[in-house]
């Protein structure tokens, strides 16, 4: 979500102050959490812009939250996604704030008097669970594009970067964007980090879940032959014995 704008429109029902309809405030669709950030866009004035560091900013939920809460306002119609494009290449996606309950984009508008004497039909807790997955899997997706650049630019062996980029969506099922980075960004720094060729691939690094190894053992120097220290004996002799005066060879 690099480059994330959303514009804070013009809406009918406001004037003066913060003004929110009850349908808004009572769609069961979305949780608390993204009414929190609807609110706060509502509370700007018209052509305002803002960005996902600035909302994460804002408030004490974080980036990775504030994320999540702005797909699930995408989800129930309360917001409009733009893909920004430069010269054919996605540079980011742009958001609009509309009213769902006005705009024909708007799949299931609630009405405007919901009806209490008679129970909702069908089974809202599995609708709001599809919807759920739908939003996790978007951010999952979203998280996984950013974060792989970077996870790949911290590797320190770049060897078969689609097996590394599949591995990488796996992972984020047992471990969040920010702490794989970390990890990585760990391993490439250790002083005892290996030659490249013994270096594992980022998809085995990963497969392997390594981001919970600790520090890599102290690396060995290798041991002198005993064929290169009789020859760095013997030249050691002869010099001295050179220097001596002495003509003795010394036998192989």
């Amino acid at each position: 979500m690099n480059d994330l704008s959303i514009i804070r429109n013009n809406l009918k029902f406001e004037h003066r102050y913060t003004q929110v309809p009850n349908e808004w405030i009572r769609d069961s669709r979305i949780g608390f959490r993204a009414k929190g950030v609807l609110h706060y866009l509502l509370s700007h004035q018209s052509g305002w812009k803002t960005s996902l560091e600035h909302l994460a900013l804002a408030g004490k939920d974080g980036r990775d939250a504030v994320r999540t809460a702005i797909i699930e306002l995408e989800e129930g119609g309360y917001l409009r996604r733009t893909r920004l494009r430069d010269g054919g290449k996605l540079t980011g996606s742009e958001w609009e704030l509309i009213d769902p309950f006005e705009s024909p984009m708007s799949e299931k508008p609630m009405l405007e008097k919901p009806t209490q004497e008679k129970p909702m039909l069908g089974n809202p807790t599995l609708k709001k669970t599809n919807l759920k997955k739908t939003i996790d899997k978007k951010t999952k997706d979203i998280s996984s594009n950013e974060g792989f650049d970077k996870f790949w630019e911290s590797f320190p062996r770049k060897t078969a970067k689609n097996n590394a980029r599949i591995a990488y969506q796996k992972a984020l099922d047992n471990i969040s964007v920010s702490e794989l980075q970390q990890a990585v960004e760990r391993y490439a720094s250790d002083p005892n980090l290996p030659e490249d060729q013994f270096i594992p691939h980022a998809a085995t690094w990963l497969n392997q879940e390594r981001w919970h190894d600790g520090a890599l053992p102290q690396r060995v120097q290798k041991p002198v032959s005993s064929d290169n220290a009789r020859a760095i004996l013997e030249r050691a002799i002869a010099l001295q014995q050179k220097m001596e005066g002495g003509g003795k060879e010394i036998g192989h």
